[in-house]
């Protein structure tokens, strides 16, 4: 004989007595799409997905989604380091002029073929 809804429904607040508590929240419309949206991606339902997040972010492929909105400045690094280099060179001349004093026309003349030839 099949078992009604009610019935069903009884067995299973019987069983689970003790072991749950109801937790009601209300949230705006874009919060809940959003909740329903990462649990479905994540496989969980909404309230095993709440429950990873309390217990620290413990989805398996959360931490690939944070790794994918991530830039990569691997790519960014050889200009970069190549601006750095400009840099130093050019303060090296700057700190020669200091050295070799204002008044010295030669030595700036000499220091401003370098910055020229740097660029």
């Amino acid at each position: 004989m099949r078992k009604t809804n009610a019935e069903r429904q009884r067995e299973f607040r019987a069983k689970a007595k003790g072991k749950f508590k109801k937790l009601e929240v209300l949230l705006p419309c874009n919060e809940f799409d959003l909740l329903h949206g990462n649990a479905k991606q994540s496989e969980l339902t909404k309230a095993n997905y709440v429950v990873s997040l309390l217990h620290g972010n413990g989805l398996k492929n959360s931490a690939k989604n944070v790794d994918d909105k991530l830039p990569d400045n691997g790519k960014d690094l050889p200009r970069l380091q190549g601006a750095v280099d400009e840099l130093e060179l050019e303060l090296a001349a700057v700190k020669k002029q200091l050295k070799a004093g204002s008044d010295d026309r030669e030595a700036r003349q000499a220091l401003q073929k370098e910055r020229d030839a740097l660029c």
